[in-house]
């Protein structure tokens, strides 16, 4: 018996569809095994690479290398398989981050080496459709592992680093930050004697001010008595200083700390849990519940099985937030089942469906989970896995569509609504609807996806009633683009989308 915790409630402005009849399909098939495929991080959510990337591990002999593939979305095939690394080395743990400039067409690809005998990381750059030479962006004598970026650094009105991304090196958690010649890394967890950091994941936050805004980094803490908790700090918005080391949660044994990011508003964390032999995943709603216990809760709860390896993202979407309501996870995610022996994928669509499961003889599985761009009906993301067949180790995947426009939905508050714009997307006009339940001073804004405010349509007191406000993009470029509708004290936010 399964019970999914409703965590997380979003009105978007793609609407899932009832049924979608995508099929598993082998992506990989090569002399070679095909592990650990990864996405790009997107500063919304959405590949703007025509053909999309994916990133895996493609393990060979004594070597292993970093492969990309691309995503054809008329064909939903991926094909053109090209070596990022083509040498007698390990190359692992690939991480690829598109999020500085929306508008740019860049990649900074970063994975672990072994090539001088030791861990380093290393980096190289996809411009304008040309990779750069590899950097060793940190080399030392001690060995760099686990790179992981840090989230939301678009989101901030904090100095943004083109490069950002956190590391371990001799049980201590390190923080890496460039731009242009200026670099900072510093080690944000230091371990000592009685406990040993790692597996960090970092983000910027800036929204509402629930929680101190700025930089905050997750990490597990291990003891020496073999206790595991998640540990925390943060470096407040304009502040140089880091905040002491909190315990954010240390239940049971607890790993794998990871934030996810929606766009603008409260961060989330994810976690596993183990108690009782049995592991879970736990949420963390909000920054301001870290370290209350009482406030995770299991993402979903199987009787006698297991759940791990939790990968999800979220498209750039904001609406209704609040401490008191219960949340339903609608956009991309998977994770990992286990019953005694045999694992399975979980492919959830949502709150009303039954979860889809598939089988893997790979018991240590890895998941990606991300976008791919966007095709005539809408956005296109996939699940992808590991699982055996022709004697290799190959990649396993299944698609999801999230249909743009013919949204109809709406978010009530307190003392007012705000729908969807209509029609979504558009081109160049759109109209925003909302409707006022008393009077109120109100203010109608629209941002990009940088957070520049475009226009001021609405900024007046106004009377109890429903309004329409037009919208032109004409001198605009197609792109993804926020309303926010501010009622007295309150605020929702909604995205469009101007296609020309």
């Amino acid at each position: 018996m399964k019970n999914i915790f409703s965590f997380w409630f979003c009105s978007f402005m793609i609407c899932q569809l009832m049924a979608q009849p995508f099929e598993k399909k082998q992506i990989t098939n090569f002399n070679y095994d095909s592990r650990g495929a990864s996405f790009p991080i997107y500063f919304d959510g959405i590949s703007h690479f025509v053909p999309s990337p994916i990133f895996f591990e493609a393990h060979k002999d004594n070597s292993i290398n970093i492969v990309m593939m691309s995503y054809d979305s008329e064909n939903d095939s991926f094909s053109n398989p090209i070596n990022i690394t083509n040498n007698d080395f390990v190359n692992i743990n690939p991480v690829a981050d598109a999020s500085v400039d929306w508008y740019d067409d860049e990649i900074n690809l970063f994975w672990q080496t072994n090539e001088n005998g030791n861990w380093d990381i290393a980096h190289r750059t996809l411009k304008e459709s040309l990779w750069l030479d590899k950097k060793l962006i940190v080399d030392t004598q001690s060995d760099e592992t686990n790179p992981s970026l840090v989230l939301g650094k678009n989101h901030t009105f904090e100095e943004r680093y083109e490069i950002e991304f956190t590391y371990e090196k001799e049980n201590n958690v390190w923080l890496y930050q460039q731009k242009d010649s200026i670099i900072n890394n510093e080690i944000i967890f230091k371990s000592n004697d009685t406990v040993k950091y790692s597996q960090a994941s970092g983000i910027h936050y800036s929204g509402q001010p629930m929680a101190p805004q700025g930089l905050y980094l997750a990490a597990t803490a291990k003891s020496h008595d073999s206790s595991s908790v998640i540990v925390f700090r943060f470096k407040a918005l304009n502040d140089s200083v880091w905040s002491p080391i909190y315990r954010l949660y240390g239940s049971g044994y607890c790993e794998n700390p990871k934030f996810c990011n929606p766009f603008f508003y409260y961060p989330f964390l994810s976690f596993e849990r183990t108690s009782l032999n049995k592991k879970e995943i736990y949420i963390i709603r909000e920054l301001d519940y870290f370290g209350q216990i009482p406030n995770a809760v299991p993402l979903v709860d199987y009787e006698n099985k297991s759940t791990s390896g939790f990968n999800f993202f979220i498209y750039g979407i904001v609406g209704k937030l609040s401490k008191y309501t219960d949340y339903y996870f609608f956009d991309p995610h998977s994770y990992k089942i286990i019953s005694n022996d045999s694992v399975y994928i979980a492919r959830p669509w949502s709150h009303w469906n039954q979860d889809e499961e598939f089988y893997t003889k790979v018991l240590d599985t890895r998941i990606g989970v991300g976008n791919l761009g966007w095709g005539n009906w809408g956005f296109i993301s996939y699940i992808i896995w590991e699982d055996s067949s022709n004697g290799h180790i190959n990649l396993y995947g299944v698609k999801r569509l999230d249909e743009i426009g013919a949204v109809s939905d709406k978010i009530l508050t307190n003392n007012f609504i705000l729908h969807q714009n209509f029609p979504n997307p558009f081109n160049p006009k759109t109209i925003l609807k909302y409707e006022l339940l008393s009077r109120d001073f109100v203010s109608l804004k629209i941002y990009d996806v940088l957070g520049n405010e475009i226009a001021a349509l609405v900024n007046e007191e106004k009377d109890a009633g429903e309004y329409n406000k037009t919208f032109d993009g004409i001198n605009l470029a197609s792109g993804i683009y926020m309303y926010q509708l501010s009622v007295g004290k309150n605020h929702l936010s909604k995205k469009m989308v101007l296609l020309k």
